[in-house]
């Protein structure tokens, strides 16, 4: 039974080094959406979309009332803008799979980081380049530390952990 928990695991560090190096597209979303169209081409700022009720400790996901700010008018004709349309007048939301979800046990705050002139791609990478968007950085505790090392934040565990009950 041990060796086939070992297995898993070297299969699973197998595939994330794979998925890493391979850019391999993250999850299917329930309306397709190009970071490379609106923030690239169209040089939308991550805040247009990414709002936040907390001044910035959380970024939120568009929501459909989001899209059909600009969506009222643009690409009306689409199918998957008329599914946000329907979803928008419905007042759901869209469910969308996240792609990066910071651990449970980690406390991390957009706010402190945007404060300290951390962009968005340091964590993110160039979503601006990303036809669908994937785990371009992993969020894990080599690529913290190295980065909070690099600009001369604070490392000790309590600084990011929550304590443990």
């Amino acid at each position: 039974m041990r060796l086939i928990r070992v297995g898993f695991v070297i299969v699973a560090g197998v595939i994330a080094v794979i998925a890493q190096k391979e850019k391999l597209p993250g999850p299917q979303q329930p309306i397709p959406f190009s970071h490379k169209l609106h923030a690239g081409e169209q040089k939308l700022n991550c805040t247009t979309c990414h709002k936040n009720a907390d001044l910035g400790a959380k970024m939120g996901l568009p929501t459909a009332a989001m899209c059909m700010q600009c969506h009222s008018d643009i690409k009306t004709e689409s199918p998957e803008i008329q599914k946000l349309a329907a979803l928008a007048n419905e007042k759901r939301e869209i469910n969308w799979r996240r792609v990066y979800q910071v651990p449970s046990y980690v406390r991390f705050n957009h706010r402190s980081h945007l404060e300290a002139n951390s962009a968005c791609l340091t964590c993110h990478g160039n979503v601006a380049e990303f036809e669908q968007m994937y785990l371009a950085v992993p969020i894990n505790m080599p690529n913290c530390i190295k980065c909070h090392e690099e600009n001369g934040a604070r490392t000790g565990c309590s600084y990011c952990h929550k304590r443990m009950k």
